[in-house]
């Protein structure tokens, strides 16, 4: 009775191991997906670029000057290549202000290349997103061209000559437009950070349509705002 019992036990076993083994090789067989295969993400981005103002009626003379953003945004996929991103982001824009170093030596109050006007922005980037073929194994090449509509909240003047001993900041927001569209272009690549999300590394151009100069405060003046930089990006 006890040698019937272990053989049914044993035939017991033997026929519970062999199903997992089929059921396991039936799961291998079927492709697993991948991040790649993932119709929406959602994620961030870090923005880090330079900034000038560019037209044939400016103000005065200026210079590129750093800037940093961000936005979050989402992704989504019609075909494994062509989408749309949607967002919101806040980026500082403006440009550097040559102002001339008049009277030489230390505390005065004019010094070369130390003016800044800074547009804090709050922008809705809208882009159609097209993916294509592998750059290396594990990256997907990575192109948008898009709109921004962009509200600037604030416009500052910003003058500081720390040796001088000079620190000013003055509200312009009076001098400068309050709103903007944007085109938007950026190029690079996805990376498929193990399988667990999507690294972002894209360089980006932005261009505003809109005079950024009000009409009474510099009459017949006319500039755009453009950005030029490196994006980081993460999905999920």
């Amino acid at each position: 009775m006890k040698t019937l019992d272990i053989k049914t036990m044993m035939g017991a076993l033997i026929l519970t191991m062999s199903t997992l083994a089929i059921s396991a090789q039936d799961r291998d067989s079927v492709p697993s997906k991948t991040v790649w295969d993932k119709k929406f993400l959602i994620g961030a981005t870090f923005n880090n670029g330079i900034v000038t103002f560019n037209g044939n009626a400016l103000a005065q003379e200026y210079f590129l000057r750093p800037s940093i953003g961000g936005a979050i945004k989402a992704e989504y996929f019609f075909t494994p290549n062509l989408g749309i991103t949607a967002g919101l982001g806040f980026q500082v824009k403006g440009a550097g202000m040559i102002t001339p170093d008049k009277v030489k030596g230390l505390g005065n109050a004019d010094s070369t290349f130390r003016g800044r006007i800074k547009m804090y922005n709050l922008e809705v980037p809208l882009a159609i997103v097209f993916r294509g073929f592998e750059v290396i194994k594990g990256t997907r090449l990575h192109a948008e061209v898009g709109v921004s509509p962009s509200k600037i909240l604030n416009s500052e003047y910003v003058f500081l000559s720390v040796e001088d001993g000079f620190h000013l900041i003055e509200d312009h927001s009076n001098r400068y437009y309050k709103s903007d569209l944007f085109i938007n272009t950026s190029i690079g690549i996805d990376i498929n950070a193990a399988t667990s999300c999507i690294f972002q590394v894209h360089l980006y151009g932005n261009w505003g349509t809109q005079n950024v100069y009000e009409g009474s405060a510099f009459p017949n003046k006319d500039g755009r705002n453009n950005l030029y930089g490196i994006k980081l990006g993460w999905l999920f």
